[in-house]
């Protein structure tokens, strides 16, 4: 499935992502368009799946229960994306400037966005002991995954720091930067 998406990616980047069809995909990537279908459900899915899932729920899972709940977002998002080498960054900010850049690929983000959202809201429920049906845990959700956001969009024009440069910030350093802005606003 890597292979297909970085194919994918790459075609993207070079004729743009509404241009691409699911059938120039399967012939770069040498696979058949059912193959694409069945594990990623389109042109979309390709862009927003994410590999790096199992790191992130992992991460998530040493710590929901141990801390606040935003702070262990906040640290397990932190020690995800420190988690990543240097391939897998160079794919989530291709990813990430290919959904900036297109209306059709922000859709497929905005899709999985929600999906995000429902399973945050869900682990939350569970973490503080309350009804999925409370809106804290669906606002919590939505709160950690724009602090993500924006360090996502912050990163996205910072290319050096994702290759390993100075002077800039790496995207761990700009989520927490996004989650100590939060916990700098002023009380409502």
């Amino acid at each position: 499935m890597v292979h297909i998406q970085d194919v994918a990616v790459e075609l993207f980047q070079k004729r743009g992502f509404a241009p691409t069809s699911v059938q120039d995909v399967a012939a770069a990537a040498e696979v058949s368009e059912s193959s694409i279908y069945r594990y990623f459900g389109g042109k979309g899915g390709i862009l927003v799946w994410e590999p790096l899932d199992a790191i992130f729920e992992e991460e998530f899972a040493a710590r929901l229960g141990g801390l606040p709940v935003l702070k262990a977002s906040e640290d397990a998002f932190v020690a995800a994306f420190s988690r990543l080498d240097s391939s897998q960054r160079k794919s989530l900010l291709a990813r990430t400037r290919i959904a900036k850049n297109s209306p059709e690929a922000a859709s497929a983000v905005m899709g999985q966005f929600q999906a995000d959202v429902e399973e945050l809201t869900e682990a939350f429920s569970k973490t503080l002991g309350i009804r999925r049906s409370n809106p804290r845990s669906a606002l919590l959700a939505r709160v950690v995954l724009e602090c993500v956001d924006l360090a996502l969009d912050r990163w996205q024009g910072n290319s050096k720091a994702v290759l390993g440069g100075t002077g800039r910030k790496s995207l761990p350093l700009l989520v927490a930067d996004s989650f100590a802005a939060l916990r700098d606003l002023p009380t409502l």
